[in-house]
């Protein structure tokens, strides 16, 4: 199966993404916008805020590392939830999450 990558374009996923692809494991860059992944990696566009949108990706992967956008708290709950939710249903292999740095408890 894959791996999938949230924010697999920026600072905390595109390591992940490098990482995964070189020691050639199957991974996917789980991203917004799709176009800007770079050509000859695998892209799957999702809405962090449709559990609908996570399970359909997490469905069957190995792992998933989620790297939750910085933003307005209210933003950042929404997207938590669905991913736990997606998590929940979906049950992916392994689960990784990423904070950027936030206190998550405040």
């Amino acid at each position: 199966m894959a791996y999938i990558v949230h924010g697999a374009t920026g600072a905390q996923g595109s390591p992940v993404l490098s990482a995964l692809t070189s020691a050639g494991r199957n991974a996917v860059a789980a991203v917004r916008h799709p176009e800007a992944v770079p050509a000859g990696i695998a892209a799957r566009q999702v809405d962090l805020v449709s559990a609908e949108s996570l399970v359909s990706a997490y469905e069957g992967a190995d792992g998933v590392f989620v790297h939750l956008p910085l933003g307005a708290p209210e933003a950042a709950a929404a997207q938590a939830r669905a991913v736990v939710e997606a998590v929940t249903r979906a049950r992916p292999g392994r689960v990784v999450i990423s904070t950027s740095g936030q206190i998550v408890d405040q």
